[in-house]
């Protein structure tokens, strides 16, 4: 059996785990991770494990009918009248996402990426935000701070926080819903952060960014990490979103609310 591989990464969240696509002669896709990978030390959580269950052949349909892509093109045209909201959030590929920031362009619309509210935050913040830091420093800090459960949809973050707790750090999880793997579990008042935290340059805070964060709280957290030099790292849920945020910068974005 002929078999074609490639080498990509999984599309689930902005960890960007190495892994391999092995596509079979009958269409049918098989997933293995990269040994070599780096950032996930060879390893893939469940999401990625399953992706194959997802990754499927694609098809053309108009009215539950399989067609040719042209035909579909066209119905499609007709069927998006005025006033369509295009929303794409990171779970697609750059070229992805220009081809629908086109299509939106020809209805006069624009593709929101769920991140339209961060325009409030100032640009030289945007590369804190979005690139954040390598995660071997997490396992190097002495202190982290989790305002994410990192077990709901980043296991392979959980591996790092707990080589940086055998390495001797401690974990401390703000936010009503306790952290298993936090040393302390802390529901503290965003103006007492500072005070109550004590972090320094050893620190890593770790946080989220996602189409329902509050840019405010993002604020709070990015003048937290300069007033105590602490490191910040915000996951995102998909691992583009950061560049189709880049892709329609220059467009009119707006929040999911709006």
């Amino acid at each position: 059996m002929n078999e074609n591989i490639f080498t990509t990464v999984c599309p689930g969240c902005s960890i960007a785990c190495g892994m391999y696509i092995r596509e079979k002669d009958d269409g049918t896709f098989d997933i293995d991770w990269r040994k070599d990978a780096v950032v996930n030390a060879g390893k893939l959580c469940r999401f990625g494990v399953r992706l194959s269950a997802n990754l499927k052949n694609a098809t053309s349909r108009v009215d539950g009918k399989e067609v040719e892509l042209s035909d579909a093109v066209i119905a499609a045209g007709k069927a998006i009248g005025d006033g369509v909201a295009f929303v794409s959030v990171g779970n697609t590929t750059c070229a992805e996402h220009l081809a629908l920031m086109k299509l939106a362009e020809s209805k006069g619309a624009v593709v929101n990426t769920g991140m339209g509210a961060f325009s409030s935050i100032p640009a030289e913040c945007h590369p804190t935000m979005g690139v954040g830091i390598p995660f071997d420093a997490i396992e190097s800090a002495k202190k982290i701070v989790l305002f994410i459960d990192p077990y709901e949809q980043y296991p392979l973050l959980v591996r790092r926080i707990l080589a940086a707790k055998k390495n001797g750090a401690t974990v401390t999880a703000v936010g009503w819903k306790a952290v298993s793997l936090a040393d302390d579990n802390k529901t503290i008042d965003p103006a007492n952060y500072e005070s109550d935290l004590a972090l320094d340059s050893d620190s890593v805070i770790i946080a989220e960014l996602n189409p329902s964060t509050d840019p405010a709280r993002v604020m709070v957290l990015l003048n937290l990490a300069k007033a105590s030099g602490a490191a910040i790292m915000f996951m995102k849920p998909f691992v583009n979103a950061v560049g189709c945020d880049l892709a329609s910068k220059k467009t009119e974005q707006k929040s999911l609310d709006q």
